[in-house]
């Protein structure tokens, strides 16, 4: 199971447009912990990456964004994969910091979302082409929610807007909280 999640979660980054050499990253069962940093050639916003098997308190949190903090590769975002639920607490103490974060559960990777037969092709559009469908049709385009699984797999931000390929037809998705 976790070799799916970590292999889901790079797929994730690879959906996201991040170079992924997956030869440089192996995940290790005995672990609690497992941390990487995923480099964005682009425009040198990395990521970290939190594997953690083990249910996290307050103090936990406090260290990882101290540490994060104190990391030299520009770090933008962090991802936590959790097998336990953050508290209400933990989950502030995230939000509160200067990192863009994101939680998922284990449970939310273990398939690939993106992938499965039931879900259409979701394109996550350029600020360029969503402006160009918000002045076509307008802000009455039908929503998606931020909290969408399929919205959290591409990293939807709040405005844009997802192009939705069903058999023979394009449907359009606008990101809301």
């Amino acid at each position: 199971m976790a070799n799916n999640v970590f292999e889901n979660t790079l797929k994730m980054l690879e959906d996201r447009s991040y170079t992924i050499d997956k030869t440089l990253y192996k995940i290790d069962e005995m672990l609690e912990t497992q941390f990487i940093i995923i480099p964005n050639y682009i425009d040198d916003k990395n990521m970290a990456i939190y594997f953690l098997k083990t249910k996290i308190g307050i103090k936990d949190i406090k260290y990882f964004l101290t540490e994060m903090e104190k990391e030299t590769t520009h770090i933008h975002k962090i991802i936590f994969i959790v097998k336990y639920d953050m508290s209400n607490q933990g989950k502030k103490e995230l939000t509160a910091s200067r990192f863009d974060i994101e939680i998922f559960n284990i449970s939310e990777l273990v398939f690939n979302v993106a992938t499965h037969m039931l879900v259409p092709k979701h394109i996550l559009l350029s600020d360029e082409q969503c402006e160009q469908v918000i002045s076509k049709f307008g802000k009455k385009i039908p929503y998606i929610k931020k909290t969408d699984r399929i919205c959290r797999h591409y990293d939807g931000k709040i405005d844009q807007v997802f192009e939705i390929q069903r058999s023979l037809e394009l449907y359009y998705r606008i990101v809301v909280p």
